[in-house]
């Protein structure tokens, strides 16, 4: 659909995944506090996506109409908690991956990875490309709805 701009309701959808390292490992409370935090945030904005944290990575897609996406991660990208913060896709989508989930959350662990088909090569979520991350999230995306 050359030329078609994805829409939601008369707004520009775009979808954002990212990859980055935390500065130390997280503990589950600062977990807890940050998905606390961004539920509420996205909630408001309009915002859903779903948050990987394995072994001091995180795996995240964000969706939401174009200028609400820019600003979050312009924001991400400036958070202490994190660093090497890599854009791995950008791109218009016709509809949201993850429509029900303000912010999904998954604490997997390397074995977790390895387990999935394609991923036993990786070390670390700071490791996968755009389609890998694509992958990886549509099966959890999957096993989360089975």
């Amino acid at each position: 659909m050359a030329g078609t701009v994805a829409m939601e309701g008369s707004r520009t959808l775009l979808q954002c995944i990212y990859v980055s390292t935390a500065f130390h490992p997280m503990s589950d409370s600062e977990l807890v506090s940050l998905l606390e935090t961004s539920r509420r945030t996205n909630v408001e904005a309009g915002i859903s996506g779903v948050l990987i944290y394995c072994d001091g990575c995180f795996l995240q897609v964000i969706e939401g109409p174009a200028e609400v996406v820019d600003s979050l991660f312009e924001s991400i990208s400036k958070d202490r908690r994190h660093h090497s913060v890599t854009q791995l896709v950008y791109e218009e989508v016709s509809k949201r991956a993850f429509s029900q989930l303000d912010m999904g959350f998954v604490k997997a662990t390397s074995d977790d990875l390895h387990v999935i088909s394609g991923f036993d090569g990786m070390s670390s979520l700071a490791d996968l490309d755009g389609g890998q991350a694509k992958i990886l999230l549509d099966r959890f995306r999957t096993a989360r709805v089975a």
